[in-house]
Protein backbone atom coordinates (compact mmCIF):
# COMPACT_ATOMS: atom_id res chain seq x y z
CA UNK A 1 0.00 0.00 0.00
CA UNK A 2 1.31 3.28 -0.76
CA UNK A 3 1.37 6.53 1.46
CA UNK A 4 -1.10 8.09 -1.18
CA UNK A 5 -3.63 5.13 -0.15
CA UNK A 6 -3.79 5.87 3.77
CA UNK A 7 -5.78 9.29 3.12
CA UNK A 8 -3.21 11.83 3.59
CA UNK A 9 -5.71 14.74 3.69
CA UNK A 10 -6.66 13.19 7.21
CA UNK A 11 -3.29 13.23 8.31
CA UNK A 12 -2.89 16.72 7.11
CA UNK A 13 -6.14 17.84 9.22
CA UNK A 14 -4.74 16.37 12.31
CA UNK A 15 -1.41 18.15 12.06
CA UNK A 16 -2.62 21.55 11.56
CA UNK A 17 -5.03 21.09 14.43
CA UNK A 18 -1.59 20.18 16.82
CA UNK A 19 -0.25 22.77 15.20
CA UNK A 20 -3.08 25.24 16.24
CA UNK A 21 -3.29 23.53 19.57
CA UNK A 22 0.28 24.48 20.51
CA UNK A 23 0.28 27.92 19.18
CA UNK A 24 -3.19 28.41 21.63
CA UNK A 25 -0.60 27.38 24.09
CA UNK A 26 2.39 29.47 23.47
CA UNK A 27 -0.26 32.78 23.33
CA UNK A 28 -1.44 32.06 26.98
CA UNK A 29 1.77 31.89 28.55
CA UNK A 30 2.16 35.95 27.35
CA UNK A 31 5.84 35.68 27.37
CA UNK A 32 7.24 39.33 26.75
CA UNK A 33 10.11 39.50 24.55
CA UNK A 34 11.39 43.50 25.72
CA UNK A 35 14.23 44.16 27.59
CA UNK A 36 12.30 44.51 30.54
CA UNK A 37 10.92 41.12 31.22
CA UNK A 38 10.63 39.92 34.67
CA UNK A 39 12.84 36.99 33.87
CA UNK A 40 15.79 35.64 32.40
CA UNK A 41 15.35 32.85 29.81
CA UNK A 42 11.85 31.29 28.85
CA UNK A 43 8.97 31.21 31.30
CA UNK A 44 8.56 27.91 33.26
CA UNK A 45 4.91 26.82 33.44
CA UNK A 46 5.19 23.16 34.51
CA UNK A 47 1.17 23.62 35.20
CA UNK A 48 0.07 23.39 31.35
CA UNK A 49 1.63 21.75 28.29
CA UNK A 50 2.43 23.66 25.27
CA UNK A 51 3.15 20.36 22.99
CA UNK A 52 1.92 17.29 21.81
CA UNK A 53 4.12 15.04 20.44
CA UNK A 54 4.30 12.84 17.57
CA UNK A 55 5.44 9.77 15.60
CA UNK A 56 5.93 9.55 11.90
CA UNK A 57 5.04 6.35 10.55
CA UNK A 58 6.41 5.10 6.66
CA UNK A 59 4.02 2.95 4.49
CA UNK A 60 6.08 -0.09 6.01
CA UNK A 61 5.00 0.71 8.90
CA UNK A 62 8.40 1.63 11.03
CA UNK A 63 8.65 4.54 12.90
CA UNK A 64 10.26 7.95 10.96
CA UNK A 65 14.23 8.54 13.00
CA UNK A 66 16.01 11.60 12.61
CA UNK A 67 19.07 12.55 14.12
CA UNK A 68 19.98 15.72 16.59
CA UNK A 69 22.66 17.21 17.23
CA UNK A 70 24.36 19.08 20.43
CA UNK A 71 27.12 21.94 19.57
CA UNK A 72 27.25 20.81 16.08
CA UNK A 73 27.87 17.19 16.57
CA UNK A 74 25.52 13.99 15.96
CA UNK A 75 24.88 12.69 19.64
CA UNK A 76 21.79 10.13 18.57
CA UNK A 77 18.50 9.73 16.69
CA UNK A 78 14.79 10.20 18.28
CA UNK A 79 11.73 9.02 16.60
CA UNK A 80 9.67 12.01 18.67
CA UNK A 81 8.49 14.76 16.85
CA UNK A 82 6.97 18.57 17.14
CA UNK A 83 4.83 19.83 14.93
CA UNK A 84 6.57 23.46 14.33
CA UNK A 85 4.48 24.40 10.65
CA UNK A 86 2.15 22.58 8.14
CA UNK A 87 2.19 24.81 4.81
CA UNK A 88 -0.05 23.11 1.59
CA UNK A 89 1.46 19.63 1.25
CA UNK A 90 4.61 19.73 3.54
CA UNK A 91 4.76 19.85 7.54
CA UNK A 92 8.55 20.64 9.27
CA UNK A 93 8.72 19.19 12.02
CA UNK A 94 11.44 19.48 15.48
CA UNK A 95 13.57 16.81 16.66
CA UNK A 96 12.61 16.20 20.58
CA UNK A 97 14.66 14.05 22.79
CA UNK A 98 13.10 11.69 24.89
CA UNK A 99 13.85 12.03 29.00
CA UNK A 100 11.89 9.46 30.40
CA UNK A 101 8.90 10.04 32.10
CA UNK A 102 6.65 11.37 29.13
CA UNK A 103 9.50 13.89 29.70
CA UNK A 104 11.47 15.67 26.06
CA UNK A 105 14.00 17.95 25.40
CA UNK A 106 13.93 20.23 22.77
CA UNK A 107 16.80 20.46 19.81
CA UNK A 108 17.25 22.85 17.18
CA UNK A 109 16.85 20.04 14.87
CA UNK A 110 14.04 20.74 12.49
CA UNK A 111 13.34 18.76 8.82
CA UNK A 112 10.55 19.08 6.34
CA UNK A 113 8.39 16.03 5.36
CA UNK A 114 6.27 16.04 1.98
CA UNK A 115 2.47 15.34 3.53
CA UNK A 116 2.28 12.78 0.88
CA UNK A 117 5.27 10.40 2.39
CA UNK A 118 3.53 10.11 5.94
CA UNK A 119 1.51 7.19 5.78
CA UNK A 120 0.68 7.30 9.85
CA UNK A 121 1.06 9.58 13.06
CA UNK A 122 1.08 8.39 16.46
CA UNK A 123 0.13 11.26 19.48
CA UNK A 124 1.37 10.78 22.35
CA UNK A 125 0.61 12.13 25.80
CA UNK A 126 0.81 16.20 25.98
CA UNK A 127 3.99 18.14 27.37
CA UNK A 128 5.41 21.04 28.30
CA UNK A 129 9.15 22.06 26.60
CA UNK A 130 10.99 24.70 28.30
CA UNK A 131 12.93 27.56 25.19
CA UNK A 132 10.54 27.15 23.05
CA UNK A 133 11.30 30.67 21.28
Amino acid sequence: MSCKDTGSRSIKDTLELIQALQIAAEEREEIVLACDKPFLGCRKRPEGCNTRPIEIFTDDGKPWCMEFHEEGEKKGESKIFRVERVENDACIFRVLIPKGNGKYKSTEDFFTVNLGCICGIKCLPDTFLECLL
